[in-house]
């Protein structure tokens, strides 16, 4: 049984989860709006907006940044099954404990690289619209943040269910 806490903790990650769509959605939505409105400037009134391709790429990347959150998060992403699902089930959890520790590993790679990234972008301005590379950049930050603590969730609960394997195999 859940204690109060971890019952807590876990409202908070689905409403944070909820909010993330939120944001997706909003932000899909602003992005087709400014290519809407680049593409009728350029082609109808002869006049391009240097600003709706800037911010279209900087809606993109946050988009898809959030987006591999919530893919992680239903395990949504590309995995090869086909050796786990051939070996024992305590070799197919240890498989999985691994393959957990690596994206953690890489996590945390990427969560250091985008805080050096985002420090040395912040008195860096976007041409067009005039705003620091750093509100850009921090989404690397947020979203492989996101991403480790979702695999540090997973992880803790495939290692407990592989020593609850190893227990009752040890007894059998």
């Amino acid at each position: 049984m859940k204690s109060f806490l971890l019952h807590s903790l876990d409202a908070v990650y689905l409403r944070l989860l909820k909010f993330i769509e939120f944001i997706i959605m909003l932000f899909s939505s602003i992005l087709i709006l400014v290519v809407f409105s680049g593409v009728i400037s350029r082609y109808f009134l002869n006049a391009s907006l240097a600003w709706s391709e800037e911010l279209s790429r900087f809606l993109f990347v946050w988009i898809m940044l959030l987006a591999a959150v919530l893919v992680n998060e239903k395990s949504g992403h590309m995995r090869f099954d086909y050796l786990v699902q051939h070996v024992p089930r305590k070799v197919a959890s240890f498989i999985r404990i691994v393959a957990l520790l690596i994206v953690a590993l890489i996590s945390l790679v990427l969560i250091r690289g985008g805080v050096t990234i985002t420090l040395e972008s912040t008195d860096w301005l976007s041409p067009a619209l005039q705003v620091p590379y750093a509100a850009v950049n921090c989404i690397l930050v947020i979203s492989f943040t996101l991403i480790l603590f979702q695999t540090i969730r997973r992880l803790i609960s495939q290692i407990i269910s592989f020593y609850s394997d190893v227990r009752k195999n040890s007894q059998a």
